[in-house]
């Protein structure tokens, strides 16, 4: 992601979300098939304004797509994310961060055109877990990994499998409550 690599080489951080409470589609939120997740959480960087926005980046190729966001309130945040636009998405896969923005910055829904709003991109202020969607159960569009496969279609949480070489991997896992604090890209998963 041009200036935003980081985000799919830094491959970023992966949420940990919580607020598991039912979706629209009546499945758990967070669990495989849903269809919204109800996320909530707390920035714990004291760099970081308590009242920073918090959204999600998904990773698209080179770029990166900005979906949703709410204001936090002394740091606490609570919002909810619906499956991602076809624009959000790469063969149907999509991979989503929670992040907080910069100080005083915010951005519109869709593609990301001003990555400083991001923060450093050396230390983004993340959770540790991603949201992944499959938007199939055939949606893969990666040359090699086969870590999507184990995700059902519908939005899921995630977590970073680490790899002793080559890239690591998403695997799913429960929604937990989301720490937004600097995540060093080299402690960031490298799934790309």
């Amino acid at each position: 992601m041009r200036d935003l690599g980081m985000i799919a080489n830094v491959a970023v951080a992966l949420a940990v979300l919580s607020g598991c409470s039912p979706s629209s589609d009546g499945a758990p939120s967070g669990q495989p098939g849903s269809s919204t997740l109800h996320l909530s959480g707390q920035i714990v960087d004291p760099q970081s304004a308590p009242d920073a926005e918090v959204v999600v980046i998904w990773a698209v190729g080179e770029d990166a797509y900005k979906t949703g966001g709410v204001r936090a309130v002394n740091g606490a945040f609570a919002l909810s994310q619906m499956a991602p636009p076809d624009a959000a998405l790469s063969g149907g896969l999509g991979i989503g961060f929670v992040v907080a923005l910069a100080p005083g910055k915010s951005l519109p829904d869709g593609l990301v055109t001003d990555p400083s709003a991001l923060g450093d991109q050396h230390a983004l202020v993340m959770g540790t877990q991603a949201l992944i969607y499959r938007a199939t159960s055939t949606s893969n569009p990666l040359e090699s990994g086969t870590w999507p496969a184990s995700f059902s279609p519908g939005l899921s949480c995630a977590k970073c499998v680490r790899a002793s070489s080559g890239f690591d991997a998403w695997a799913p896992a429960p929604c937990e409550p989301f720490e937004l604090a600097p995540l060093p890209t080299d402690q960031q998963c490298n799934w790309t």
